[in-house]
């Protein structure tokens, strides 16, 4: 497997990622100087997608991830339509509510960046439609439940709401294999991915 961490950064440049102001975020639609497309890579490596694949992401956002992976059909949820690229088809929807596709449509349904967005029952939520709508599952860059004080004491010192963490034993009890996260913010130690499929 190839290693997509971001290892040219010193810690002032990685605070200022954090906080948007370095030139290393200046990529197309803001995105982290191509740590969408790490993630797109390392899903891609993980999963084996083929070209003839249907991939969701939840909480999508531009859809800069999905624009990044080689498929066949690229589908993003978000609760606002903001999705930047043609060859991404968005819905809105609150994925904490249900989304609305079929059991095991998708080849790969992901998330990177949304669970912590959601209380504990939400995020949940969210988590088991994307079980139930993807042969095969990654959650990303999800905050350790242990640590939430020091990650949302950062948050607070950007100005930001504090977000909610997630335990890796609820994911590995679901058969999932849990990571540490890519370490493109500075609090990266703090955050964790779990794949499933």
């Amino acid at each position: 497997m190839v290693d997509y961490w971001y290892s040219g950064c010193t810690l002032h440049q990685m605070s200022e990622l954090k906080f948007g102001t370095s030139s290393v975020i200046s990529g197309e639609n803001g995105s982290l100087g191509g740590a969408y497309a790490r993630v797109a890579h390392f899903l891609t490596d993980t999963f084996g997608i083929q070209r003839d694949w249907r991939v969701l992401d939840v909480g999508c956002c531009y859809g800069d991830i999905l624009h990044d992976i080689d498929c066949a059909d690229r589908v993003g949820v978000d609760e606002l339509d903001r999705a930047h690229y043609d060859d991404v088809t968005m819905h809105v929807t609150d994925a904490t509510q249900g989304l609305p596709f079929k059991d095991g449509e998708f080849d790969l349904a992901f998330s990177h960046g949304m669970i912590q967005l959601c209380q504990e029952a939400g995020g949940k939520a969210a988590v088991e439609e994307l079980e139930r709508v993807g042969k095969r599952t990654a959650i990303m860059d999800c905050p350790y439940l242990e640590n939430m004080t020091e990650y949302n004491s950062l948050r607070k010192q950007a100005g930001k709401p504090n977000h909610w963490g997630y335990s890796p034993k609820w994911f590995a009890d679901r058969g999932y294999s849990v990571t540490r996260n890519f370490p493109y913010t500075f609090n990266h130690h703090l955050k964790f991915n779990a794949v499933r499929g």
